[in-house]
């Protein structure tokens, strides 16, 4: 397996391997219903900063509007 070089990885990549690793941290050991919440709480925090609402999409996926 190759070893990854840290110089070379993209700031970037590296932060969305340190959120990965903190919603795994999060989420383990919790039953479905807490993780719902946990992610329903990220939808609505995000909704927040982006003074945006959230609209439920027909496929059962949700949207973020603004105005």
């Amino acid at each position: 397996m190759k070893t990854i070089d840290e110089q070379f990885t993209p700031k970037a990549l590296r932060d969305v391997w340190t959120w990965k690793d903190s919603v795994y941290r999060d989420t383990t050991g919790k039953d479905f219903s807490e993780v719902k919440h946990y992610f329903a709480d990220g939808m609505n925090e995000a909704a927040q900063i982006l003074g945006a609402s959230i609209v439920s999409n027909s496929d059962g996926s949700y949207s973020f509007k603004r105005g």
